[in-house]
């Protein structure tokens, strides 16, 4: 818990500020049909949203709603299309499924539900990977986190580690992962789509993998990349650009601050690697690294992409990260900076929450909504704030 006294009063308040807007979305039929039915962007995420809130409220009503959208989005799973990714599609919200049976949220027979998910999505994420589109929220990382929260196979889990050893590129003794945008030739560095999280599916995949030595090589050899490229901290305000290109030369004089890019992203992958496999020295270095991005405070204004409250390049996203080093850590330093950045959060969706809005195809205002771009996934973020409720949501965020 960060808060305690009339501030917990203040934070609940805004979840369920933040809950009668979700509702009001949902109630509104015309706003409503324009929702897909993804985890990341879409009535999953309103889902998981509503299991949570329910256990922060101990109010059942929001579990029964949780469970209509289920049936909703059962029924029409054939919207899904084409879309097989973890950001909006089949792949997510089947991560959702099992997420929600291993809490205790249902009570349902997973296997039954996804074992013909498994074998369409098995075939997916090998023509994924065999075109090199390995991206977390739109490729084959997403597809593998997918398998990796099921009980997979061997035989999965094996071709997961051979496709993402495939994924390496040899350059003056140094492995490293090409972008996903080959023709610029760059490595994005992030966990949304690059290094950081291959870093985090290659934990995943340690945890499942038999043969853990040829695991950890990977995660070794590209988690010692990433500490070679790192800024001398004492000469500069971030340790990592968004982009590297493919010499070696940083092609951005700044980074982001927030979930997707920069230092927070990449030192928390850096973190989890270490934490998986035992090793101190990486632990000690990402929290270097992030203790590091806690001088940021001041430079608000001038830190590139913070212009809104989501979690995926705003103030939430940048409060969640620093609270779950502090739930590893115990550093305090990391909590002052989650209440800083939670604080932020709060004071913009008062100031600013009528720019909360989306722009949709007939031209209509809706408000964000959503895990990933909107007001769920503050929610989410602020439950544990006040609560000791394990924010154990966040695996789909490459966190946890």
């Amino acid at each position: 818990m960060l808060y305690f006294g009339n501030k917990a009063k203040e934070v609940s308040g805004l979840i369920n500020a933040i809950t009668f807007n979700i509702e009001k979305v949902l109630n509104d039929k015309e706003l409503s049909k324009l929702l897909s039915i993804g985890l990341l962007k879409g009535k999953g995420g309103l889902a998981l949203y509503y299991y949570y809130y329910s256990k922060l409220s101990n109010n059942h009503v929001y579990n029964n709603k949780a469970s209509e959208i289920l049936v909703e989005i059962n029924n029409n799973f054939e919207k899904t299309g084409e879309n097989f990714t973890f950001h909006s599609g089949i792949a997510g919200l089947g991560w959702l499924i099992e997420h929600l049976k291993r809490n205790d949220f249902i009570y349902a027979d997973t296997n039954n539900i996804l074992s013909e998910v498994d074998k369409y999505l098995n075939k997916i994420m090998i023509s994924y990977y065999d075109s090199d589109y390995f991206d977390f929220l739109y490729g084959s990382l997403g597809l593998s986190l997918y398998f990796l929260k099921r009980n997979c196979s061997d035989e999965i889990t094996n071709n997961i580690l051979n496709q993402l050893i495939a994924l390496k590129l040899w350059e003056k003794t140094k492995y490293k992962w090409l972008g996903s945008n080959q023709k610029i030739r760059e490595i994005d560095l992030g966990l949304a789509h690059g290094v950081s999280g291959i870093i985090c599916v290659l934990c995943k995949l340690y945890n499942k993998q038999k043969n853990k030595k040829r695991v950890t090589e990977c995660i070794t050899e590209n988690v010692n990349f990433l500490i070679s490229i790192a800024n001398n901290i004492s000469k500069s305000i971030f340790s990592f650009p968004n982009f590297l290109s493919i010499n070696n030369s940083k092609i951005e004089t700044i980074s982001t601050l927030g979930w997707t890019h920069g230092d927070l992203p990449v030192g928390i992958s850096i973190y989890l690697a270490g934490k998986t496999t035992g090793n101190k020295l990486w632990q000690n270095k990402a929290i270097e690294i992030i203790l590091h991005t806690c001088k940021r405070k001041d430079y608000t204004e001038e830190i590139k992409g913070i212009y809104n409250i989501s979690l995926c390049i705003g103030t939430a996203g940048i409060a969640h990260i620093y609270h779950r080093m502090y739930l590893y850590t115990g550093i305090e330093m990391f909590k002052e900076s989650a209440i800083y950045w939670f604080d932020k959060t709060m004071a913009l969706y008062i100031k600013q929450s009528d720019k909360i809005k989306l722009f949709t195809e007939k031209d209509k205002l809706q408000e964000r909504v959503e895990l990933l771009y909107g007001q769920a996934g503050v929610g989410l973020a602020l439950i544990s704030t006040i609560s000791n409720i394990e924010p154990c949501w966040d695996e789909c965020f490459l966190l946890s």
